[in-house]
C-alpha cells in the first residue's frame, strides 16, 4: 500500500493490489457459495415464465453473500441465465477488459429435468 498526506493532514492509503489472502479466486468457498445458492433456490422448481424473477433473486442473494466475505475493494457483477431444458443448444460469450492479476470470475451450471441455469460471478478490484 502507498500512503500519502491528504489536504487535511490525514494519511490516505491507496492500495494498488489486494492483499494476497484477500484476492478473489474461484476457491472452494466461493464455488460452494455459488453452487449451494443456485441449487437451493432452484431445487424442485419447474421452468416457467417466472424464471426471469428467479434469475434476479439468485443474483441478489449471491451478491449479498459475497459482500459478507473478506473481498475488500472488489466490485461484483453476477450474471444468471435460466432457460428451458428442451434439448436445444445455447451458445453464449462474454468479453471483459480487466487486470488478470487482481480480477477474477467463477461460474456454476445447474441442470434439472425442465431447466438449466448458468451463473457467473465477475469480481473486479477497485483501484
Amino acid at each position: 500500500p502507498l500512503a500519502t498526506m491528504a489536504a487535511d493532514g490525514e494519511a490516505t492509503n491507496y492500495a494498488l493490489r489486494p492483499n494476497y489472502n484477500h484476492k478473489f479466486r474461484p476457491s472452494k468457498e466461493v464455488q460452494d457459495l455459488l453452487h449451494n445458492t443456485v441449487a437451493g433456490f432452484l431445487a424442485g422448481k419447474t421452468y416457467s415464465a417466472d424464471s426471469q424473477q428467479w434469475a434476479h433473486d439468485i443474483c441478489d442473494e449471491i451478491r449479498k453473500k459475497l459482500k459478507g466475505m473478506s473481498f475488500e475493494r472488489y466490485k461484483f457483477v453476477v450474471h444468471c441465465t435460466i432457460g428451458e431444458q428442451r434439448g436445444e443448444g445455447v451458445k453464449a460469450a462474454a468479453r471483459c477488459l480487466w487486470d488478470s492479476d487482481t480480477d477474477g470470475q467463477a461460474q456454476d451450471v445447474f441442470l434439472s429435468e425442465t431447466l438449466f441455469c448458468v451463473t457467473t460471478i465477475y469480481a473486479i478490484y477497485y483501484y
